[in-house]
């Protein structure tokens, strides 16, 4: 009997709680970070330094541990390649570039970048430590290369939505036509507009955010879809409105937001 009153009582909470448009609130799901994105230039010449820019998906900030695998020792052996047990916490949507990373050998070098949430242990755990994603992938240096890429070059690093940024290739790279492609965490993968090669490239950004820049370059005489390319995080900014300043009234001073650039630092 007891049970069947309970039943009763609790089918009509149910029903008064449809009546006055209560919702019952389901628990919530854990939300852990998840790498989205690896990016490195490439061909990566045997004696280069390797720089890796990484964005998380994740709503506040986290902390990454970086393993490499070198090529022609055992699949057991992997280093860290993080100076300490895991980096300084880091809003998950900036991007985060580990330490440079020097491949003198030939071959396949395998990294695996762990990301948890700041401050608090991983929810996964094994023999090299707690970690709530992980992403592997692989890089592979060659012997020489007719074009080797070189950092992009663009006036700043941080742009208004809506302004205009140009795009000169390579830096100190000569006869090479580019395509570009961009990414950014909400939007995915965007190719360029105009899919043909071209001698310089214009860009502007309508949506404020983290975009990627990646440059594909070849020689115009080639024949191959890219002969390098290369990887440049910028930060988009929201235009902010007019300030009107009236000092006199003879006077009326107009001053926009002004981004601070490399040469104003």
């Amino acid at each position: 009997m007891g049970k069947k009153i309970t039943a009763s009582l609790m089918v009509l909470l149910m029903l008064s709680a449809n009546l006055f448009g209560i919702k019952v609130k389901a628990a919530e799901e854990e939300v852990l970070p998840k790498v989205e994105f690896v990016g490195v230039s490439a061909p990566i010449v045997i004696g280069s330094k390797a720089n890796f820019v990484v964005l998380t998906k994740y709503p506040g900030k986290v902390q990454y541990k970086v393993f490499v695998h070198e090529p022609g020792t055992s699949r057991k052996i992997w280093k860290e390649v993080t100076d300490e047990d895991f980096s300084k916490p880091i809003d998950a949507g900036k991007p985060y570039v580990f330490p440079s990373y020097d491949l003198d050998k030939e071959g396949e070098y395998d990294f695996a970048i762990r990301v948890k949430r700041a401050g608090v242990t991983g929810k996964h755990f094994n023999m090299y430590g707690d970690y709530d994603d992980a992403y592997a992938f692989t890089v592979k240096t060659v012997r020489s290369a007719d074009v080797k890429p070189a950092d992009i070059d663009v006036a700043d690093d941080t742009y208004f939505t809506g302004e205009k940024i140009n795009i000169n290739g390579f830096k100190g790279a000569k006869d090479l036509e580019y395509k570009l492609h961009t990414y950014n965490l909400d939007e995915g993968w965007k190719k360029d507009i105009n899919e043909e090669y071209k001698t310089q490239i214009e860009k502007t950004f309508d949506k404020p955010g983290v975009y990627v820049l990646d440059l594909w370059g070849r020689n115009g005489k080639s024949k191959n879809n890219y002969d390098a390319f290369a990887v440049k995080t910028v930060n988009i900014l929201e235009r902010g409105p007019i300030e009107v300043k009236i000092e006199d009234l003879n006077e009326v001073r107009i001053n926009f937001n002004k981004r601070v650039s490399k040469a104003d630092s």
